[in-house]
């Protein structure tokens, strides 16, 4: 987990840590303390999950984006057009879980919210200048973000049907021997998930 603050930047080892993190609902859940993300709709879903975490007075830059009508709501996007600078995506996708980081894994962590803070001021200011003589825009991010910051993990049941959700997401229709094959591989990964402590998701 990475957080930024206008004076520093941390790097937190979720994994090791992960028993001792109920410690920052005191400042999550502070309404007075302004907490900045980009595309916060699954983190906080995942921080609810994972660490039991939740977020008040969440400020989400990629509605703040799409308010602004910029060419793309990305966080690359916006760390091009306020910052000029580049960012390399090496890592996105990489599997976090492995110890030790490597130094650009860390770096790449630490760029990712580094710059946050400036972006949210300047694309705060610019939705004050957009708004002038229209619906407040600023007022309307806000409210976007406390609808994601609203956002409640339910945790999913199994049950001997719940394949059928998935099977309704594929577009073919499938045979009784296939539809039955589908259920006891979505059980067995179920299973393996569960002794493998790993997410299906």
């Amino acid at each position: 987990m990475q957080i930024s603050t206008r004076e520093e930047d941390f790097i937190i080892d979720t994994l090791m840590l992960r028993d001792d993190l109920h410690i920052l609902n005191e400042a999550f859940t502070n309404p007075n303390i302004v907490k900045v993300f980009h595309g916060a709709d699954s983190d906080i879903e995942w921080l609810q999950r994972d660490l039991g975490l939740y977020v008040v007075g969440l400020f989400d830059t990629h509605p703040a984006a799409r308010s602004l009508g910029l060419a793309r709501n990305s966080l690359a996007h916006l760390l091009m057009h306020y910052c000029s600078l580049s960012t390399d995506k090496q890592y996105q996708l990489a599997d976090w879980r492995i110890r030790p980081l490597l130094p650009d894994m860390l770096h790449y962590a630490r760029a990712d919210t580094h710059y946050l803070l400036y972006v949210y001021d300047r694309v705060r200011a610019d939705l004050l200048t957009k708004a002038l003589g229209r619906p407040n825009l600023l007022q309307l991010v806000w409210d976007q973000s406390r609808t994601v910051a609203l956002k409640r993990y339910h945790k999913p049941v199994f049950t001997e049907d719940s394949y059928l959700e998935l099977l309704h997401k594929h577009k073919q229709p499938l045979d009784v021997q296939q539809s039955s094959a589908a259920r006891l591989l979505y059980a067995w990964r179920d299973r393996t998930a569960r002794a493998e402590d790993e997410s299906t998701g």
